[in-house]
């Protein structure tokens, strides 16, 4: 983060990925790459497509998966694990409106 004439320049990182473990071996974009990625970016915070609500339960128990299976499972697989190992900020940016 730097600034530019009174103004806080901030660098975002957008990382796509597919929620499919078959997908992710396919195109060479393992948990082990994703995580790679991460690490090279030395991100201060991390938003996720994840419900607020899912993130919420997840932090009072951590067996919690969501509903519906949602988050994905790179959440629970390396990105939740990261952020606690890491040290970074997760911030929930995932919505639904139940009908």
């Amino acid at each position: 983060m730097g600034k530019v004439e009174g103004f806080i320049v901030t660098t975002v990182g957008i990382l796509g990925v597919t929620h499919d473990e078959g997908l992710r071996q396919k195109y060479n974009l393992t948990l082990d790459v994703i995580k790679e990625l991460i690490l090279e970016f030395e991100p201060d915070v991390i938003c996720g497509e994840v419900l607020p609500s899912s993130w919420k339960q997840y932090q009072q128990d951590r067996s919690h998966r969501g509903y519906w299976g949602e988050p994905a499972s790179e959440y629970w697989d390396l990105i939740f694990p990261l952020c606690e190992e890491k040290k970074y900020e997760f911030v929930p940016i995932d919505w639904v409106e139940l009908a």
